[in-house]
């Protein structure tokens, strides 16, 4: 391992933000403990990073890496949320200080991009030419959206760190005990039948967990209304798979947890459409927002984070049904945007998922075609913009994330690279990964399918030998026998091991996506599987069930 002394503050800060483009928070976390990286250290580097000074010019690329440093800055902070580290109130003030002067940065370097870097001195006559109206609209595709909702993060989650105790540790400890309500494990929780008790009926979704920890936030300084929801998301988006080993659980459910938690997020905002605010593009108004003692909770920010999250499960994930739930998520958000707030994250989402996945490039390709006929010519046309425009950004991102895998493969030659200890950059789906004739419904509709009544329930239940049956099909087995057995497996079921899963949110989500024909000769094809078992020993191929059932959704009543 690297010694601390190998390394200054101003190291670190490129070394930091290489793993904040690939990795999550704790593998952050657990870089900066296998290099024993001081405390002292630390803090150095973040107070490196909170000097807006750095930013010395205007152009494509320094947009993209003010992102980038935010990003670091954000990850890091959030590392000493998690760490046995209490930074000081000067600290955070003068961090807070500089939250405006980056967002001074935001606003010119916006202003110098759209005007271009290329602006030639125009005659004034040239307001009379039909054809200048074309500046003005692509104007409106060329903000990076992303460091407003950074700044607007840091700013709450400043306000959110205490001298005197650990705030994020409490809420992390309230969020284990509802999840393992919601999940039916909690201690002393007794199980009959398929209900959880009389007062916790098996269906107990998500929303639990947004509705019971609003009394956890009591903060010493004003937050904005949006931050409850993100902070609990968040905390949910960094613990899900440690928390699931702690439960003896497969990792393999947290994202399942996770898109539930983000589709209930997002659709909430579905009912609640507000235009966007005008202080997202007046600097003065957003500025004196962004750092007044009211803070402002600018519309659809959890909405946007969301999102963000969304896209970082894209890059990460080895699943093509968790791939495709995304692209739901993401294609809805287009579709109900009422801002160019959110049209800028979804677009920004769908184009970072085509790059990931050949099967769904030619596919949002098209969506976004549908997407400008359901516009007039100008919203159409400024459309066009803010997809070149975001096209243009994901390039010069990649090219950040490559040249960091360059310099990181540079000082592992040089022996001085910061360890890993076995985590791995995301792998990119080839064309040969990529999914082949199934559809994106077909591949989601057969990851939220019950194997046993063809249904897309709201909410699984995870037996024992680890298959996934719906509630429905489980309380026909119990009303049948006095001992239920796994119809995959034949194991014998133990009912106070049973595991709820809920996915309602998906459920609603994507119903309207899915083809009509998912709805038809369930019945038939149900009989004909059934009629095929030989005897209650024999063992069901559940590749052979998914690939000859069809799905429809089921509501539960």
């Amino acid at each position: 391992d690297a010694s601390e002394s190998e390394f200054h503050p101003h190291d670190l800060i490129k070394k930091f933000k290489k793993w904040t483009n690939t990795h999550d928070i704790y593998s952050l976390k657990k870089i900066i403990k296998d290099n024993k990286i001081s405390d002292e250290m630390l803090v150095d580097t973040i107070e490196l990073l909170a000097d807006s000074s750095a930013f010395k010019y205007y152009s494509i690329e320094a947009i993209s890496k003010l992102e980038s440093h935010l990003r670091t800055l954000v990850s890091l902070i959030e590392v000493i949320c998690k760490s046995e580290i209490r930074i000081r109130h000067d600290l955070r003030e003068k961090i807070y200080a500089q939250l405006g002067k980056f967002a001074e940065i935001h606003f010119r370097s916006t202003e110098v991009n759209e005007e271009g870097f290329n602006k030639v001195f125009k005659s004034k006559f040239e307001e009379f030419n039909p054809h200048s109206n074309d500046s003005n609209i692509h104007k409106d595709g060329k903000r990076n959206y992303n460091i407003d909702f950074l700044l607007l993060h840091l700013r709450d989650t400043l306000h959110c760190m205490r001298d005197d105790e650990n705030k994020f540790l409490e809420i992390w400890n309230r969020i284990k005990s509802l999840l393992r309500i919601i999940l039916g494990i909690a201690p002393g929780l007794v199980k009959m039948g398929v209900s959880h008790g009389a007062d916790l009926p098996i269906d107990n979704g998500v929303e639990l967990l947004f509705k019971c920890l609003q009394e956890a936030f009591n903060w010493k300084y004003p937050i904005s209304s949006w931050y409850y929801e993100w902070r609990t998301l968040l905390e949910l988006h960094f613990n899900i798979q440690n928390f699931l080993q702690e439960c003896s659980l497969s990792i393999k459910y947290g994202e399942s947890l996770l898109l539930e938690c983000l589709w209930h997020c997002v659709s909430k905002n579905w009912t609640n459409l507000i235009s966007q605010s005008e202080y997202l593009i007046n600097q003065k108004h957003f500025i004196n927002n962004l750092l007044g003692n009211e803070p402002l909770a600018f519309p659809h920010s959890l909405w946007f984070g969301a999102l963000d999250i969304t896209q970082d499960l894209i890059a990460k994930t080895q699943r093509d049904s968790t791939l495709g739930i995304c692209y739901y998520l993401a294609l809805e958000s287009l579709q109900k945007a009422p801002s160019t707030f959110i049209r800028f994250k979804a677009i920004e989402v769908l184009i970072k998922l085509s790059n990931r996945n050949t099967l769904l490039y030619n596919i949002i390709k098209n969506d976004f075609k549908d997407y400008k006929y359901s516009l007039n010519s100008v919203e159409g046309l400024k459309l066009d913009y803010m997809i070149e425009a975001i096209h243009i950004k994901v390039s010069q991102d990649k090219k950040l994330v490559n040249t960091n895998k360059n310099n990181i493969n540079h000082w592992k030659k040089k022996g001085k690279a910061i360890t890993i200890n076995g985590l791995t950059l995301p792998h990119t789906i080839t064309p040969s990964d990529a999914p082949s004739d199934d559809s994106i419904s077909d591949i989601v509709a057969t990851e939220l399918s019950c194997p046993v009544t063809y249904q897309i329930p709201n909410n699984f239940q995870l037996l024992p030998c680890e298959h996934l049956i719906s509630p429905e099909a489980l309380q026909q087995i119990i009303n049948k026998t006095s001992q239920p057995t796994c119809p995959l497996c034949r194991k014998i079921i133990d009912l106070n091991s049973v595991i709820n899963l809920p996915q309602s949110a998906i459920c609603q989500g994507i119903r309207n996506h899915l083809p009509e024909d998912y709805n038809n000769n369930v019945a038939q094809d149900h009989n004909k599987i059934t009629s095929d078992e030989s005897s209650d020993e024999e063992k069901i191929n559940i590749t052979k069930l998914k690939s000859q059932q069809k799905f429809k959704i089921f509501d539960s009543t």
